[in-house]
């Protein structure tokens, strides 16, 4: 049974232009079709024959977990885990103490030495954050049916909130978790209890008195992963098992005990150097320009240190004075430099602490922990009561949109009278867009491919700033790639027109790039046949499998204009017209012929992150499904008929 732990998943997709197609009958694009399940023990590398742990907590929030596990190697991929099996914690805040530690292979134990257990600092990123320790243990004789059995004591010496427990068990595990499996919590402060057990795997008691003893077991093996599943997508909170226990039901003690100490250091003194900057940023006419040179000249004076560090186990943030004079800092850092310099500049400025990450799972169900979260951020209020939601942390500021790992999901803003949780809004379809104009000219064997790009708002962010980091070479190299999933040779490319992007400010950025395409048709039966879309397409019909219970990812929303012109006329053109709206997608195609051109106008509207897995169920998907397989997926323009 184990602990969630949050992690920030940074996967980043491109996206380009469905497919313009004509003629059903030239080329049928076949799909293996996939059917995802749930994973089976033939599925898993380790075995979790004994999986118990025992939790004491005291009335201050300090406490003690007891782990025994007794694991089996089932396959390859799980030797190297169990033969250098490893626990980290933070020095000063936890302790871990090996109680015991055996391999058994073939029935013969292997007891480790505790001598040789290695119990090491790792290497430090910056001065002034919690020392992470690494215990490693090495179990011998490690093969195929071998197991390890481990018994060990973690203890918590300092806790970030006096008074308060909360733990989420098994809602992020990846294991096959056996019948069996034993939790026990024996608490000196009040637990409430919340249960999600969909498949009914779980058994939890919760007996009063002196102290709260809460017993939970697992009645049936189970496992929360599927497998051939959808690439980018996520299993819904709801399909999953898990347990939320915590000292709290509302935010209001977390909250406010919280927000105490964050606004203690907004309301200090600012050093010079954020004096300058605020100074400046009073100077420009607009709100968003003030807000936009506070994050891109803090961004430039501090480095981030990208994650989400403690200070003796504390979630709060160093002093103003400490952070400049660092010069480096973690997002509660640069969130509360941030808001501290807002709030001297004449806004209502208020960090705001979130679960970041592109594929988000809403566990809003669950009860308060601090745990929920894994970044800050800012929430501002201008003088009109405009919001905004500033995330400082990257390498490039927006303050008139939201960053996509951030968006659509509930935040807890720090307000010393008045803590309070708030959704974050989705991104505007209409903020994040681009537009494409092309010109294709055709020749025997090959095609002259002219583009023109606006890009702006979300659309721009991944744009903005690379020329900070990245040569002129580089940036040509990534944007072809981008747009054709194929590395263009630099003797094919003719006009490659790019901005410096050098901004740290997003900004409506334009690209004009001209090249050629070495024999991109497709022999057919009827003559030759082009495909004029990339291969990085919105597979909607094809990538789900019909039994996924996942939610699909179809990245922030956005919309994306492409006109295409052929100096050619195609027959029976407008055969391509369709138009199709639902709640996730609408998309539009109008064609026309120009004298001896022809002219391919494609719309496209992302209006929602997800399509959730009971959504797939609806007659509306199921009709979207259909269009898509029958006008994007299975044909191709015919360029030159054959007799």
């Amino acid at each position: 049974m184990t602990i969630k732990m949050k992690s920030i998943f940074q996967k980043i997709t491109n996206y380009s232009f469905l497919t313009i197609i004509l003629v059903f009958t030239v080329i049928v694009i076949f799909h293996e079709k996939s059917y995802a399940r749930w994973k089976t023990k033939n599925d898993i590398d380790i075995e979790h024959k004994i999986s118990n742990q025992d939790i004491i907590i005291s009335s201050d929030g300090t406490y003690e977990i007891e782990v025994e596990e007794r694991l089996k190697l089932l396959k390859e991929g799980g030797r190297r885990r169990l033969t250098k099996y490893m626990k980290r914690y933070a020095e000063g805040v936890a302790k871990i103490e090996v109680i015991e530690a055996k391999s058994i292979n073939n029935g013969q134990e292997y007891t480790v030495n505790k001598t040789l257990i290695e119990d090491k600092p790792l290497a430090s990123q910056a001065y002034g954050f919690d020392q992470i320790r690494q215990i490693s243990i090495p179990f011998k004789k490690i093969g195929i049916g071998s197991e390890v059995y481990l018994k060990y004591k973690y203890k918590s010496i300092k806790v970030p909130l006096k008074n308060h427990f909360s733990m989420l068990l098994m809602g992020d595990s990846s294991e096959y978790i056996n019948k069996g499996a034993k939790t026990t919590i024996i608490s000196s402060i009040p637990l409430h209890i919340k249960v999600n057990d969909p498949k009914k795997v779980v058994k939890v008691q919760n007996k009063l008195g002196d102290r709260q003893v809460i017993e939970i077991e697992v009645i049936k093996s189970f496992t929360d992963q599927t497998i051939d599943d959808v690439e980018y997508g996520l299993l819904n909170p709801e399909n999953k098992t898990w347990i939320s226990i915590s000292s709290e039901t509302d935010w209001s003690y977390i909250g406010k005990n919280i927000a105490k100490r964050y606004n203690e250091v907004i309301d200090q003194k600012l050093p010079e150097n954020f004096k300058k900057i605020k100074q400046e940023a009073q100077k420009q006419k607009t709100d968003n320009d003030k807000i936009n040179v506070v994050t891109s000249k803090l961004q430039k004076h501090l480095q981030y240190l990208g994650d989400w560090k403690t200070i003796d186990g504390m979630f709060f943030p160093r002093s103003l004075k400490t952070i400049d004079e660092t010069q480096y800092g973690d997002c509660k850092d640069f969130a509360t430099a941030t808001a501290a310099i807002l709030s001297k500049a004449g806004f209502v400025a208020k960090v705001a602490l979130v679960n970041r990450g592109y594929l988000h799972e809403d566990y809003s169900g669950s009860l308060p922990s601090i745990s929920d979260f894994n970044h800050a951020m800012v929430y501002v209020i201008n003088k009109e009561g405009k919001e905004h939601w500033i995330d400082p942390t990257n390498i490039v500021s927006m303050s008139d949109g939201i960053f996509p790992d951030v968006s659509n999901r509930e935040s807890l803003i720090l307000d010393n009278t008045n803590p309070r949780t708030k959704m974050i809004p989705e991104i505007k379809f209409d903020h994040a867009y681009s537009a494409h104009d092309i010109n294709l000219s055709l020749k025997d064997n090959k095609i002259v491919k002219s583009i023109n790009i606006k890009m702006g708002g979300e659309k721009a962010i991944r744009h903005t700033g690379l020329g900070l980091y990245e040569s002129k070479e580089s940036i040509e190299d990534l944007i072809i790639k981008t747009l054709e999933d194929i590395n263009i040779k630099k003797t094919d490319r003719i006009t490659m027109i790019i901005p410096e992007l050098k901004s740290r400010i997003v900004n409506d950025i334009k690209l004009n790039l001209k090249y050629n395409l070495e024999y991109p048709y497709i022999n057919t039966n009827y003559g030759q046949a082009f495909n004029i879309a990339n291969k990085k397409v919105i597979y909607l019909s094809e990538d789900i499998p019909e039994d996924s219970i996942m939610d699909y990812y179809l990245g922030y929303p956005r919309s994306l204009k492409r006109t295409t012109q052929l100096d050619k006329k195609i027959k029976n053109i407008k055969n391509l017209n369709f138009k199709v709206e639902s709640p996730w997608v609408d998309i539009e195609r109008a064609t026309k012929n120009v004298n001896n051109n022809t002219h391919i106008v494609d719309e496209i509207i992302i209006k929602k992150s997800y399509i959730t897995y009971k959504e797939r169920k609806q007659k509306n998907y199921k009709y979207l499904k259909n269009i898509l397989d029958e006008k994007y997926n299975k044909a191709a323009v015919v360029i030159n008929e054959g007799e």
